[in-house]
């Protein structure tokens, strides 16, 4: 075999190392996220009547949109 022809080999390798690399931390994310997905229904649940227990947890309450929304500039009504 030429080095040419290693040489893609050795590509071909790396592409299909990365492919499987790609596909494990994809299923890795997946589970994660299920994982959490889990954790914050059953912290909702357990402290429904707790919510400052929650807030300390990273999970605020949820509220009107208004807090949520990142509050814009005012607009000048005059220009100098």
């Amino acid at each position: 075999m030429n080095a040419f022809a290693q040489a893609r080999q050795g590509q071909i390798a790396a592409i299909a190392a990365a492919i499987e690399a790609t596909a494990a931390q994809n299923a890795a994310f997946d589970a994660l996220a299920r994982w959490v997905s889990r954790y914050r229904a059953i912290v909702t649940t357990a402290l429904r009547h707790n919510p400052q227990l929650r807030e300390r947890l990273g999970m605020p309450l949820r509220s009107s949109g208004a807090a949520r929304r990142p509050a814009t500039a005012p607009v000048p009504t005059s220009v100098p």
